[in-house]
């Protein structure tokens, strides 16, 4: 199958030109998709011919994976540091492109922190792109720590090298990647969604302190620390019920309701006796609706 794209898509100064001269050899770009913004877009850079041009080893995968090395003159440079697409990397005067490579993201399918960030890459239909590490409460530090010096989860190595961690970075770097609008520019909208999020985010954390606290030995628990967290997640339920009565709570998905969706979710495996629907109609009404999303149905922890 072959794809191709005038190169005036993506560089002004070729007029419409399909392709590149360079001492006798002649530069192409190829491209599936046809906007450099979406995350399907895939874009080749090919030297005819090959086997004179190449200073580099080809690749050529069953995947997709096609790395080609070419050694441009300043003066012929294909890219300015503002114009180059997604995917390609320049160091002085060699372009390489790296295309068909995946991001990868270390998790672990009980983390709500990694929940959120699955919710956005399903919502962004980057699940594809993404090749999933594993890793467990006992190895998570010495699997992690190569690339996030906290050693926590979720971490997000990109296509490009860049390490992204905690959950939030994360999911904002995914939701501008594929450009779904999950985060509005700066305006009402914004400090919104934002406040959502809080709002889902302090509950998994809230909850999750106080799951582990009641894990230690009944001789080590705080007493104390377990009660603040229980005043802490009903204040959050009962402002939660508030926003869905008002119907600030959005039925569509954006960083802020998918979090809060994520936190009730997360509710329902970690305090199930606490029973929070109850009394809470409006809320328990907007999470019935939400979780019927495909993101929800096909990011949701494996049974216990």
């Amino acid at each position: 199958m072959r794809y191709s794209l005038p190169l005036n898509c993506l560089m002004k100064q070729c007029q419409g030109e399909t392709g590149f001269e360079l001492h006798n050899y002649r530069l192409f770009l190829a491209a599936h998709g046809d906007d450099v913004r979406r995350p399907d877009f895939t874009l080749y850079l090919i030297a005819l011919p090959l086997e004179q041009l190449l200073d580099g080893p080809i690749e050529i995968g069953l995947s997709e994976s096609i790395c080609v090395h070419c050694r441009l003159y300043r003066r012929k440079r294909l890219f300015s540091k503002t114009q180059r697409p997604f995917g390609f990397r320049g160091h002085g005067s060699r372009v390489t492109a790296r295309i068909g490579q995946k991001m990868k993201l270390h998790y672990a399918w009980d983390s709500p922190y990694v929940h959120k960030v699955m919710l956005v890459a399903h919502e962004c239909g980057l699940m594809d792109q993404l090749e999933l590490l594993p890793t467990t409460v006992e190895t998570v530090i010495e699997d992690v720590r190569g690339d996030n010096p906290l050693g926590q989860i979720p971490t997000l190595i990109t296509d490009d090298g860049t390490v992204l961690y905690d959950s939030f970075v994360i999911m904002e770097y995914l939701d501008h990647r594929a450009g779904c609008g999950l985060l509005p520019p700066p305006g009402p909208a914004r400090w919104l969604v934002l406040r959502h999020h809080a709002l889902g985010h302090g509950m998994i954390d809230t909850i999750h302190l106080r799951f582990h606290e009641m894990l230690r030995p009944a001789n080590q628990q705080s007493r104390a620390l377990i009660t603040k967290k229980e005043t802490e997640a009903r204040r959050t339920f009962e402002a939660l019920e508030a926003e869905a009565k008002s119907a600030r709570l959005s039925p569509e998905a954006n960083l802020g309701t998918l979090t809060i969706a994520c936190a009730l979710a997360y509710a329902e495996r970690r305090w199930s006796e606490g029973q929070w629907p109850l009394g809470r109609p409006a809320l328990a009404a907007w999470y019935e609706h939400f979780a019927a999303r495909p993101s929800m149905r096909d990011s949701a922890a494996p049974p216990e």
